[in-house]
């Protein structure tokens, strides 16, 4: 199979006219000259690095569907898992190299992103890292995050093995809860969850859109889908919650279409107008707190709009909540959806 090698900004490409390029380097170490200086490049399983200089590199795979030569026209180049410097390509909790099989699990990843972007630094979060010097890439907040995923192992994941190993096999949570993605709202610390109990959604203003099949991505509709056709889950909660930015900004602007929040926004339109035609006179400060809530209902009067779901609410199998945290004043506030015959109940908050 014929191989044309090129060096472009310090890092070396592979070139290849067979899309199976991977497997057919499984064992190959190519020897490539540039500069005077001899360098080895190993792809495959252990993952070789190239020597530049005092920089150590993991190669770059680039496959094309053209011509062996890597510059013609019609060429499709997809850049592989690199790992960048030598303290960026190696280093493991321990202070050493990265072990073989921890760079194995990136290799031939990263293929999708356009030029000029690549993954790197591949490492093990485990106990041994915080005793390693931090790189420029992992900042302090990062750096404490991994130690409070050392802590969640040895406190939680370790001691508690038979949950865990439970929810290696499947998922069986009982509810849905659909929160807004404010840092200061986590349903999971609120409601005092263990792993597996809830299935989370969370976006802007914790919204639900109405059912409908034009548009191409639905990722709110496509949680809300497999929650209750697949997992079956017997309550859906709404949780909003005080001071919430997407609300503000609904209430405070008329330019609904010049961004994604303003589109995702027009979602609760119908909480702010009803707001605006009881509160007109009222400050913003009540009209927000007012409509934060009411938007909980345009979102519980839209999954209704969803058949599938509608239908196990008819038969009793399913129960529609909403939420109202305020965590200015600790409390939370909480009602639900019924069928009902009589028209205009108006449920004061």
């Amino acid at each position: 199979m014929p191989y044309q090698c090129m060096k472009m900004k310090s890092t070396f490409l592979l070139y290849s006219s067979s899309s199976s390029l991977l497997p057919a380097l499984a064992s190959a170490a190519i020897t490539l000259r540039s500069n005077n200086r001899r360098r080895v490049v190993g792809y495959g399983r252990s993952w070789q690095t190239v020597r530049c200089g005092l920089e150590t590199r993991v190669g770059v795979v680039t496959t094309t569907t053209g011509s062996s030569g890597g510059g013609g026209g019609g060429e499709r180049q997809r850049r592989a898992f690199v790992s960048r410097g030598a303290a960026a390509a190696g280093r493991s909790g321990n202070g050493g190299v990265t072990p073989p099989q921890q760079q194995q699990r990136f290799q031939g990843m990263g293929l999708w992103f356009k030029d000029g972007y690549e993954l790197t630094d591949p490492s093990s979060v485990d106990k041994h890292h915080s005793q390693v010097e931090m790189t420029d890439t992992d900042a302090p907040v990062l750096h404490r995050l991994k130690d409070g995923f050392i802590r969640f192992k040895e406190n939680k994941f370790l001691k508690e093995s038979e949950l865990f190993s439970k929810l290696a096999v499947a998922q069986e949570p009982k509810v849905m809860v659909i929160a807004c993605c404010d840092s200061r709202v986590c349903p999971t610390l609120l409601m005092g969850l263990e792993p597996g109990e809830v299935f989370t959604m969370r976006n802007v203003a914790n919204l639900i859109p109405p059912y409908e099949l034009q548009g191409r991505y639905h990722g709110t509709s496509a949680a809300l889908e497999f929650a209750v056709t697949v997992l079956q889950v017997e309550h859906i909660i709404v949780l909003g919650h005080k001071n919430c930015g997407g609300i503000r900004a609904l209430m405070t602007r008329s330019d609904f279409s010049s961004d994604f929040i303003g589109s995702w926004m027009k979602i609760a339109l119908p909480a702010k107008d009803h707001t605006l035609e009881l509160l007109h006179n009222h400050p913003l400060e009540e009209q927000c707190s007012y409509c934060e809530r009411e938007s909980i209902n345009v979102s519980l009067g839209n999954l209704l709009s969803f058949p599938w779901l509608e239908e196990r609410f008819k038969q009793g199998s399913l129960e529609l909540h909403g939420w109202y945290y305020d965590f200015v004043e600790g409390s939370m506030v909480s009602w639900k959806v019924a069928c009902s015959s009589a028209a205009g109940k108006i449920i004061k908050y």
